[in-house]
């Protein structure tokens, strides 16, 4: 029986992925920081040039895995009555359900590894515009001023920028922490991130507010 036609852009595909899995795998068995390219391309049976054809590093491999489970999570569209919604506790509502998902779906090492990659490299995923996390807050926050209710000294863009480097904070301070669990992470940041919201959202309506627990 004849094998069934793969194109070449299927191959990549199948062989990309084939990388992919065989990562995650020895990272779950063993520990991200135990493993090599070797070892995965031996794995994988591949060679090392092939691994190189589509990921530069082990370390891009990583970022594949957090831009994967990044974009899985959902995040509650904004009320049609915009007017009458508590700014401050839907996007409190949007970091928790990042900090939960996040905590819950994620090692920790993994974690610190995609952090320590973004010290290392200055390419900060956390604060990448394109995430929906990043999208959700940011219309939010456009919303709250198209209705007056965030000041007038930064724009919703600006503030955005801050909240997401408040939020980062706490997750570094986690992070490099063996006392702070993932739920104590997640209640004193959004306890903390609602008080730092009314700098910027000092008046708002308290119906059709989104449930942050």
């Amino acid at each position: 029986m004849e094998k069934p036609y793969i194109s070449r852009k299927e191959q990549a595909q199948l062989t990309k992925k084939k990388i992919f899995d065989t990562t995650m795998r020895l990272v779950h068995k063993k520990g991200y920081s135990k493993i090599t390219i070797r070892e995965i391309c031996q794995n994988a049976q591949i060679s090392v040039g092939t691994f190189y054809l589509y990921f530069s590093s082990k370390d891009d491999i990583l970022l594949e895995f957090y831009h994967k489970a990044d974009q899985k999570i959902v995040f509650p569209a904004i009320p049609s009555d915009a007017a009458h919604i508590d700014y401050p506790s839907l996007i409190c509502g949007y970091f928790s359900i990042y900090l939960r998902c996040m905590t819950e779906t994620q090692e920790k090492e993994l974690l610190c590894e995609i952090y320590r990659n973004a010290l290392v490299s200055g390419n900060n995923q956390f604060l990448n515009q394109k995430r929906p996390l990043y999208g959700a807050v940011l219309s939010a926050l456009e919303s709250a001023a198209e209705h007056g209710l965030l000041t007038p000294l930064h724009t919703p863009a600006q503030v955005c920028q801050k909240l997401f480097l408040f939020v980062q904070s706490y997750i570094y301070q986690w992070l490099t922490s063996n006392e702070l669990t993932a739920a104590a992470l997640t209640d004193t940041c959004i306890s903390e991130l609602a008080l730092y919201l009314t700098l910027f959202l000092p008046e708002h309506k308290k119906s059709g507010q989104l449930d942050s627990g």
